[in-house]
Order: structure tokens, then C-alpha cells, then sequence
């Protein structure tokens, strides 16, 4: 524009000049001029060059600045905290009636849980779990009941874990921490664990493909069921492997096996509540103490009486699934089989088989869940087994029944029926019924 602008006031003044014929102007005065443009022209041709190339060193600049901090931000994809933190949560309210016929009445409850969780992941190969939830200290209990005049509910900690999956390490992930529980379940069985325990140790889960059909999974633990200062800890051994085979397209089953060792369990009082073993084998002994009377006279004898296990518990489990689809709809075939070999009272055996059709995730969809078990007394440890199923504790069989519908994409409203009663004849065979009605959003 600057350029433009002088050539045309050039042109002007050229024009004012008077060079008419009649007042005889010379030769030399019109190359004069015309000098002089050619010399104003050079001029504006060597400034137009120089302000181009000191735009251009300045892209030039300004593009490598762009490209070094693009390059800083590719170095670090996890450089916002919002990248690297995320929060979850769900909440259910439910309405509970059972009818246990070994109690004098029925009851009703209303009920809440909240889970509110956190996601962190400092680095590529390593993420933090943190969870913490509705109800007491019992580990298979996240509900918590409306009563108690409105006064202030717990929230406590359920989960807190580190999860390392270094690159070279490929499928391979190590726990440390309070824990989800890093082995397989066949179906919707909680034979052996409650889907709300979270235990505490130290575990590494495996997944590898082994061809293009088939992948191989595997888990070993490592944890601390009780810590004492004054007796030998308990522990707890586990492992687990299988496999997952793709048959077609829309069909695959899974087979695997798990076991696991409770050590130095037998002869100590039961896990959680130390009056109950909830379906286990127990008995009661008596400890006798001899306490000195500090102001004098006799000492005082005390007898304290307790309740301890008297069987060992090695589970070996095994267990199916098999994946397809019945008119249009997902559908699983499952069973779970356990058998405690460490058990010497005869009652060391439970099984669980189950369908479920559908699948509640999409708005509008609904799913249907089915199973029947018998879990002798001393199959599993009665402290972690499903606490809704026969009272929360074993030597029961019966039926449970789920139906589930999605509203939308975060509402879902779900009705669970429990029938069952004890798997003893010899027993007085009460019967054992429940109804669960929830509402459950997640966020």
C-alpha cells in the first residue's frame, strides 16, 4: 500500500509539470523525470524486499516457538490435571423386606449407598484407586439404614490401590493396597466372595493372547485377612488361571480354576464377628486367667469363653462360562463349583449354576438374571460369602432372581428375589425369603 501511494503522488506531480509543446519544453527535462522514477521505483523495490524479509524471519520464528511448545505438549500427554484425575460415583436406594423364619418377625427396611470414587494417573504405566463408601466397618456391607433419629451417616474407606502396568510388562498389572478384587468371577456369582469385599495385600493379574481366539488370564495374592500383635497373622494365598476361547463371532466360553489358602485360620475366633461364624463350624473354649489384686487380698481367677473355627480352609474352586446370544440378546451359561479340601466335618462343598439374557446398559434395554446354589457349612468362609443369599451365611440352597430395566443413560431400577433355606434335612429347614426394590444412578 505504502508503494501504491508514492507512484501515484509521483504520477501527480509528473502531470502538474507543464510540458506543452507551445512553451517549448526540452528533452533533457522529461528523462530527468523519468530518472527519477526509475530511481524512486529501485528504491520502493528494496524496502518491499526488506519488509518481506523481516516478516518472514518473524513467521519463521514464530512457527518454530509453536512447533517446540507442540512438541513439549507431546512429550507430556498427561500435563493437565484434569487429564490425570477423574471422579465417579454411583448412589442406590432401596427397599428391603425379609422374612426369616428363624427370627420372630418380618422385617422392613429402606436403605442407601453412596460410592464416591477417584482416578489418578500420574504416568502412563501407573494409575491410584481411591473409594470410599456408605455403611460401617463390616467388609461386605456398603448399606446404610435410615434410622437412628437423622443423625450424620459414615462414609468410609473402601478401596485405596496403586495399579502398575509397566510397557514392559506387556498385560501385566501389579497391585498394591486395598483392592478390587483382582480374580475372575463366572456370571453374577458370589459363592465364594460378596462383590462388595475389597481385600488388602498385594496381587499381579496376567492376560495374554495366546492365538486369535483364545487369551490365557492368570492372578496371584498375597493377603492380610488379620494382623495381631500377640498371635500369628492370618493370610491369605490365592491364585487363579483360565482361559477364554472365541468359538464364532458371537459365542465364546471361558474355564478356569482358583484357589485359595486361609493360613493359621483354624482354632481362632471368627473373622469380623468373633460371636458368630456365620454357617462355619465353631466351637467354644475357655480361657482361663489368673489376675493380681493390686490393693491386696486373693487373686481373681477369670474365665472367658469364645468361639473358634475348627476347620482349615483350602478352596479350590472351578468354574465355566459360556457367551452367546438367544433372540437378538446377549446371553451367559455360568457355574462355579468349590470344594475345601482342608475341611474334616463332611460339609465342604458348594456349587452355584445361572443364566442371565439381556444386558441393562443402553436406555431402554433390561436384563434377567437367574441362579440356584448349595453351599455346605464349611465350603467357604461364612464372613465373605453373598451376605443377601440365606442370611449372609452358609450350610444354605436356594434361588436367586434379578430383573433389571436401564432408564436412561445413568438411571437403572432393578428387583432381586432371594429363596432359600438350610441344605441340612436334619435341620429345622426354615425358609429364608428377601425383596430388594433399587434405584441406582450413577455419575
Amino acid at each position: 500500500m505504502v508503494r501504491h501511494g508514492i507512484l501515484v503522488g509521483l504520477l501527480a506531480l509528473a502531470a502538474a509539470v507543464p510540458l506543452r509543446a507551445g512553451e517549448g519544453a526540452s528533452r533533457a527535462e522529461v528523462e530527468t523525470l523519468r530518472r527519477q522514477l526509475r530511481e524512486q521505483q529501485a528504491r520502493l523495490d528494496a524496502l518491499e524486499g526488506l519488509l518481506r524479509g523481516t516478516i518472514a524471519k518473524d513467521v519463521a520464528a514464530l512457527r518454530k516457538e509453536v512447533d517446540a511448545v507442540g512438541a513439549r505438549a507431546n512429550a507430556r500427554p498427561f500435563a493437565s490435571w484434569a487429564e490425570k484425575v477423574k471422579f465417579n460415583g454411583d448412589f442406590r436406594y432401596r427397599h428391603e423386606w425379609t422374612d426369616d423364619e428363624d427370627k420372630s418377625r418380618e422385617r422392613a427396611r429402606h436403605r442407601v449407598r453412596l460410592r464416591l470414587g477417584l482416578e489418578a494417573h500420574p504416568t502412563e504405566d501407573l494409575d491410584l484407586y481411591v473409594r470410599l463408601v456408605t455403611g460401617g466397618d463390616n467388609p461386605r456391607g456398603t448399606n446404610q439404614t435410615l434410622d437412628g433419629a437423622f443423625s450424620s451417616k459414615d462414609l468410609m474407606l473402601d478401596r485405596a490401590y496403586v495399579d502398575w502396568h509397566p510397557a514392559s510388562l506387556q498385560g501385566v498389572h501389579l497391585l498394591a493396597g486395598k483392592m478390587a478384587q483382582p480374580w475372575r468371577h463366572p456370571g453374577s456369582s458370589q459363592l465364594i466372595w460378596d462383590s462388595d469385599i475389597s481385600p488388602e495385600g498385594l496381587a499381579a493379574t496376567s492376560e495374554t493372547p495366546i492365538t486369535e481366539t483364545t487369551r490365557a488370564f492368570a492372578t496371584v495374592g498375597s493377603f492380610w485377612v488379620d494382623e495381631s500383635s500377640s498371635d500369628e497373622d492370618i493370610l491369605l494365598w490365592a491364585c487363579q488361571v483360565g482361559v477364554t476361547h472365541e468359538i464364532a463371532e458371537a459365542a465364546k466360553f471361558t474355564l478356569g480354576g482358583s484357589y485359595f489358602h486361609y493360613h493359621n485360620l483354624q482354632g481362632r475366633t471368627p473373622l469380623f464377628d468373633p460371636t458368630t461364624g456365620y454357617g462355619n463350624t465353631t466351637q467354644t473354649v475357655t480361657k482361663t486367667t489368673t489376675l493380681d489384686c493390686t490393693a491386696g487380698g486373693d487373686p481373681v481367677i477369670c474365665t472367658e469363653e469364645s468361639e473358634v473355627y475348627t476347620q482349615g480352609y483350602r478352596l479350590w474352586e472351578f468354574f465355566c462360562v459360556f457367551e452367546t446370544t438367544a433372540a437378538g440378546l446377549p446371553m451367559a451359561l455360568y457355574g462355579d463349583y468349590v470344594n475345601n479340601t482342608a475341611a474334616t466335618s463332611g460339609q465342604d462343598t458348594g456349587w452355584l449354576v445361572g443364566c442371565t439374557l439381556g444386558t441393562a446398559k443402553a436406555p431402554g434395554t433390561w436384563q434377567l438374571d437367574y441362579n440356584y446354589r448349595r453351599v455346605e457349612n464349611d465350603a467357604v468362609i461364612g464372613a465373605f460369602t453373598e451376605s443377601d443369599f440365606h442370611g449372609g451365611r452358609t450350610g444354605g440352597e436356594g434361588h436367586k432372581v434379578t430383573a433389571a430395566y436401564q432408564v436412561n443413560k445413568a438411571a437403572q431400577v432393578a428387583l432381586t428375589y432371594f429363596l432359600s433355606n438350610d441344605e441340612d434335612e436334619s435341620a429345622n429347614n426354615d425358609n429364608y425369603r428377601k425383596l430388594q426394590v433399587d434405584f441406582k444412578v450413577k455419575f
